[in-house]
């Protein structure tokens, strides 16, 4: 499942496909245009993504509002890329941009932002924003997004107009991880105003915030371990999915499972 070792130069796989989860388009940005385009990957991943997808039209269609029937499109960055990790093995995604039947996220923002995770955004942008951040973080565990990007600069800057997938290891949640820590606490501000600093640090502050969503939403930690059992953890993500369609603060759905 680990990607790790993978040097490139690397021979592109196999598989190359133009849609994902049946009829959802594929688009590459070109010349400030949303152009049709193909992504080369591997078969278990064109599947895998088509899981993923699939999930995300399910959240859409039953907990946003009309606008959100289907996905019609999605823009991206490409799946494999003669680079080192997953993308040399065709293993990755780069998502830029989602268009549903009547509304659109577009992450991408000409790549000069502004960005929708940003505190200009409106609260309902950054609440889809992390609906949409939260659907691949439940099959997938690398998972960079634009606090990512923000924090940790340099080359992974990139992630600020982009939300990264790829199949590295068992997906469950990572008080030491970068992106978990600074997704949870960007959750726990924009769903139950927290007014944590986004810094990737999983503190004291952080955890007591990650305490008070679960109770607003009745989610126990103590019947369920998001940070050892991936059924728990997508309990976790899915109750992010619903909030953030919705454009609803914790607790107007509750956990049923945990």
């Amino acid at each position: 499942m680990t990607c790790g070792g993978s040097t490139c130069p690397c021979s592109a796989p196999g598989v190359e496909i133009g849609f994902i989860d049946g009829d959802v388009r594929i688009k590459k940005y070109s010349v400030g245009n949303w152009v049709n385009t193909t992504n080369k990957c591997t078969s278990g991943w064109k599947n895998e993504v088509d899981t993923w997808m699939n999930d995300l039209r399910f959240f859409g269609n039953n907990y946003g509002n009309s606008n959100f029937d289907t996905v019609t499109w999605v823009g991206s960055a490409g799946m494999y890329t003669a680079k080192d990790g997953c993308h040399g093995k065709g293993r990755a995604f780069d998502l830029e941009y989602v268009k549903w039947n009547g509304t659109n996220l577009n992450i991408y923002a000409g790549g000069s932002g502004p960005y929708p995770w940003q505190a200009s955004a409106s609260r309902t942008t950054r609440r889809l924003y992390l609906a949409v951040d939260a659907s691949p973080r439940k099959y997938f565990k690398y998972v960079l997004d634009g606090w990512y990007g923000n924090i940790a600069g340099g080359s992974a800057a990139s992630h600020k107009f982009h939300i990264h997938m790829e199949n590295h290891s068992t997906p469950v949640l990572d008080r030491t991880n970068i992106s978990s820590a600074a997704f949870v606490q960007a959750v726990c501000n924009n769903f139950n105003f927290a007014g944590l600093t986004i810094d990737g640090n999983w503190g004291p502050l952080t955890e007591n915030a990650f305490d008070d969503i679960n109770a607003a939403w009745s989610y126990s930690t103590t019947a369920c371990n998001p940070f050892t059992n991936v059924s728990n953890y997508r309990d976790w993500l899915n109750l992010v999915i619903k909030h953030g369609f919705a454009d609803q603060a914790a607790g107007h759905f509750t956990s049923t499972t945990c």
